[in-house]
């Protein structure tokens, strides 16, 4: 591993802007067994996410000491490092660096893990400037209370799924495979091309490019699947999911059919026992962005908690 760290006199470090290049298929091996080392319920530590959004962020990686550290190029973001954590002098240092080879605007850093913040706020606070955005929380949520649709929120649920059920009797299920990969990506396209059409939703070309890396990568990338069928043939709504760490897993597509109703609800349950037949106690929703239609989506399922991912800059004198 060529280390993007230089040591310099006086004993400090330099970020090696040239050490910078980007994100490729030949990088899971070590991104997935350093999140492994260090596993959090951030959908971002998610060597999938990474890969199929690359072309969106133009996302690159800069390999450190015991870590690799991804780098949003399109936005001139940092992400906290993968693996081994900094102390909040290395983490300076190395935003410092980025600043002064024009690489980022106030070495802002995203996905903070809180836990890491709260153990060294008081180091942390000498250099940086800490926030959180609750549009960028994760949703968090308990797959056997998904699964066994308890309280006032999921009884509303619960209600949808049996309207679904009951409308579609030969309605089934399979599981994401080879055989069904190519219609299940298709289904999602043409999902989004329709909502093109709508004034709800903006441009959805970079979230297609994204389905396409993944259609393309789906066995490499390790992607999970439930594929909802109203009839023989009839598509009513397919997700996409992968494994975070062995506990949870994160929900990258969700698309369903409009006109089948229930199929959304009958979807995120079908997902839950999936994951939880996987071995995973908890599922990532992702953020909601800001976007209210995907809060109000989001908040119905009765979260068990946020991912309050953290972020922060450069204190300037």
């Amino acid at each position: 591993m060529i280390s993007a760290y230089l040591k310099i006199p006086e004993n400090k470090t330099v970020f090696d802007a040239n050490a910078l290049r980007d994100i490729s298929a030949s990088d899971k091996a070590e991104i997935c067994g350093l999140i492994a080392k260090k596993p959090c319920d951030s959908c971002e530590r998610n060597f999938a996410n990474l890969f199929m959004w690359r072309k969106m962020y133009k996302t690159q990686i800069a390999e450190l000491e015991g870590s690799v550290l991804p780098y949003n190029s399109a936005n001139r973001i940092l992400m906290f490092p993968i693996g081994k954590e900094p102390s909040p002098k290395e983490l300076f240092e190395t935003a410092t660096s980025f600043v002064n080879a024009k690489k980022s605007d106030g070495g802002f850093i995203y996905d903070i893990p809180p836990s890491y913040v709260e153990r060294n706020f008081s180091e942390m606070s000498k250099y940086f400037e800490i926030g959180e955005d609750e549009n960028e929380f994760d949703y968090i949520y308990d797959l056997n209370h998904l699964i066994n649709l308890n309280g006032a929120l999921l009884r509303k649920k619960h209600n949808l799924i049996r309207q679904f059920d009951k409308a579609n009797p030969n309605a089934r299920v399979c599981e994401l495979n080879a055989q069904n990969a190519n219609g299940a990506f298709d289904f999602m396209l043409e999902i989004n091309r329709k909502k093109e059409t709508s004034r709800t939703y903006g441009g959805l070309k970079n979230e297609d490019d994204a389905i396409l890396c993944a259609k393309e990568n789906f066995e490499f990338l390790n992607l999970k699947g439930v594929l909802l069928f109203a009839e023989e043939g009839e598509l009513a709504g397919v997700s996409i999911f992968s494994e975070i760490n062995p506990q949870i897993y994160t929900v990258h597509f969700e698309k369903c059919d409009p006109s089948f109703k229930g199929a959304p609800q009958k979807l995120v349950w079908l997902e839950a026992n999936e994951m939880k037949k996987l071995g995973a106690l908890r599922m990532n929703r992702e953020q909601d962005l800001g976007i209210e239609n995907l809060r109000q989506a989001k908040r119905s399922l009765d979260p068990l908690c946020l991912y309050k991912r953290r972020f922060a800059k450069i204190k300037t004198q």
